[in-house]
């Protein structure tokens, strides 16, 4: 609507509308303010086409405009990880940030601790969004026997999930993140084995969409300059 005149009906909506739209800058106004990347601009015109072909099917419109407006192609783009322990502190930092923001406001109070540990826990491990999900608390080695550092994961396939590549293995903790969040987490609860390792508040298992969804509107918080590519696996 910000990109269409004034009291416009869907009918009147043509292509230079969704371009605005489109290439319109990201959090516009804020200090982290930044041209949209390939990958939202495809995302936004895929989401007005999708709107435009149901307005069509509904007779609000007679055309779907989007289809006069051609999709960028698919960038082909490195992979984007947390260059600093400093790019990792600025996520966590902006979970924190946004509960202090929303305390005393209307709704409900957000609980995203769960998440700050999946993200600590994913960058002393290098595990992947499924793997962590599918972790149960006797798949966790706080002290092994033996000698070596502490700490352990075993990535194990079941029912409803298998590995990547479906290879079981076993993960030591590479960095202080993982080791220190786990311990926290499990002197919190104390937990039985079969529980998940993360879940959110009233022990619910998080979706896997609910993980990327939140991580992504955290990164997108911060300054970082690579925050439009990242995704969970940033990590």
């Amino acid at each position: 609507a910000r990109h269409a005149p004034a009291g416009a009906m869907m009918r009147d909506v043509g292509p230079d509308h969704i371009r605005s739209y489109m290439h319109a800058r990201v959090s516009q106004g804020k200090a982290n303010e930044s041209d949209p990347s390939n990958g939202t601009v495809r995302k936004r015109h895929a989401i007005v086409k999708m709107l435009f072909s149901w307005a069509e099917e509904n007779n609000f419109v007679d055309e779907n405009s989007a289809e006069a407006v051609s999709k960028p192609k698919k960038e082909k783009k490195e992979k984007t990880f947390f260059k600093t322990e400093e790019d990792l502190e600025k996520v966590l930092r902006a979970i924190d940030a946004y509960r202090k923001e929303r305390e005393g406001k209307p709704g409900e109070m957000p609980h995203h601790g769960w998440l700050k540990n999946m993200i600590c826990v994913a960058v002393g491990t290098g595990l992947r969004r499924g793997e962590l999900l599918n972790l149960r608390w006797r798949d966790v080695d706080l002290d092994p026997a033996g000698e070596g550092p502490p700490g352990r994961l075993v990535v194990r396939s079941r029912e409803d999930f298998k590995p990547k590549n479906g290879d079981e293995r076993t993960v030591p903790f590479g960095r202080r993140y993982a080791l220190k969040t786990l311990q926290k987490m499990q002197d919190a609860r104390e937990p039985a084995p079969e529980d998940p390792v993360f879940v959110q508040k009233h022990g619910v298992q998080p979706h896997p969409n609910t993980v990327t969804i939140r991580f992504k509107d955290y990164v997108c918080m911060t300054d970082l300059p690579y925050r439009e590519e990242s995704c969970f696996h940033t990590t």
